[in-house]
């Protein structure tokens, strides 16, 4: 079941966390793909925040992500 629009983020953080615990673990054939799926999706996403010139995450970018409270 797809995550509800209000608490996508809250909900795949806590899956990701999850994710992390066990990024070591073996695997089923079906779920080492999605393992790689998965590591290919967030390094898309950290792409939009790393300067590769310097090599290095620019947290000033992800602290300017508008938060609404």
């Amino acid at each position: 079941m797809a995550n509800m629009s209000y608490c996508r983020f809250e909900n795949t953080a806590h899956d990701l966390d999850d994710c992390v615990e066990y990024i070591e673990e073996n695997l089923s054939v079906r779920e080492a793909k999605m393992r790689k799926a998965l590591i290919k999706t967030c390094f898309e996403i950290c792409e939009q925040f790393i300067d590769f010139d310097k090599q290095e995450l620019d947290d000033s970018e992800i602290d300017c992500l508008p938060v609404e409270e």
